[in-house]
């Protein structure tokens, strides 16, 4: 497994929780053509590589779940439960996938303001992954 298909399996997995997957980049965009909810993926980082043949890949991620939220609802029980739910969801899957050796590193921080104008909810969920890469 490499980057991409690190990014492919966030999206994947986010989609099958029922977020649309974007960037950054795209982020505008997707948010007016589909809306809330989103996951705002990150491009993934290296953070160590070993051996020659068969290389063990260590990637930090980082992906933002943003749901639809009025301003008095955001930080209350039921959103912040539905936002780690979700993102507990998201590492159990990808832990649970056959390229991936291990998750390691795994945080979520609710986000106390919206990351967009349409007034959302966030999380924001990081993990380290080790993948084998056959070369």
């Amino acid at each position: 497994m490499n980057c991409n298909s690190l990014m492919e399996a966030l999206q994947t997995l986010s989609a099958t929780l029922g977020y649309t997957p974007t960037t950054l980049a795209q982020l505008h965009t997707t948010l007016h053509q589909s809306g809330l909810p989103i996951a705002l993926l990150h491009a993934p980082k290296i953070v160590a590589i070993e051996g020659e043949r068969e290389r063990r890949v260590e990637y930090k991620f980082v992906v933002n779940l943003l749901i639809d939220s009025k301003p008095e609802e955001r930080l209350c029980p039921a959103v912040m439960d539905r936002l780690a739910t979700d993102g507990e969801s998201l590492l159990r899957s990808l832990a649970e996938r056959n390229d991936v050796l291990s998750v390691a590193k795994m945080g979520m921080e609710i986000h106390s303001r919206p990351l967009t104008v349409a007034g959302d909810a966030a999380i924001m969920i990081s993990a380290n992954v080790v993948m084998l890469e056959c070369c």
